[in-house]
């Protein structure tokens, strides 16, 4: 049987194809974002009840790290941020191009370096900052091209860049929670809530 634990590569694989694509189909929906976002999340409740009801009869379980109702509220939090991401960056697509809002959103990882080191206490290395420069002048370049045009097409760009930013900062917060509230539950729990 072909198990996560022993093969994850088909499934990252699977996932990574998906989320290439995710930009490009939402762009070619003629469904409202907020439509969109709704059916992400209810594939995902789909596909993750078999493996949370797994768990409950394998009795997994972690230890919880501090009060449940902190892990409860940071979970909740975290899924807030996750939502706001989804309809922030679907939005997106509807104003800005694939490329503009795909580049924008996954400037994530820059975010998350930042947070974990205000929040968390992680402390960066000079090389990753050196990367992180090089990063965001890159965004800078790509999303520059953008904004050139005049009127109602500027405007229409700008906001779809900054709806496309916003959902960067939002899963920010969702990645930076989740790794506090992942020493509470497993991850699927986690992915779950």
């Amino acid at each position: 049987m072909l198990t996560l634990e022993r093969h994850p590569l088909p499934v990252v694989a699977i996932g990574v194809v998906f989320t290439s694509f995710s930009a490009i189909l939402i762009r070619l929906s003629v469904s409202p974002p907020l439509a969109i976002a709704s059916y992400r999340m209810v594939f995902t409740v789909l596909m993750m009840t078999p493996l949370l009801v797994r768990e409950a009869r394998h009795g997994v379980r972690q230890a919880v790290h501090g009060s449940r109702a902190r892990v409860v509220l940071l979970s909740v939090a975290s899924g807030t941020f996750l939502s706001l991401h989804f309809a922030s960056w679907i939005a997106s697509l509807s104003y800005t191009s694939v490329a503009s809002s795909t580049v924008l959103v996954t400037t994530h990882p820059i975010i998350v370096a930042g947070a974990s080191a205000i929040f968390l206490g992680e402390r960066l290395r000079f090389r990753s900052v050196v990367f992180i420069v090089m990063a965001i002048g890159g965004t800078v370049l790509l999303v520059a091209d953008g904004l050139v045009a005049d009127g109602a097409d500027a405007r229409d760009s700008m906001l779809g860049n900054l709806l496309a930013f916003g959902g960067a900062v939002a899963v920010s917060g969702y990645i930076v929670l989740g790794r506090v509230v992942r020493q509470s539950l497993s991850v699927n729990q986690y992915t779950f809530v």
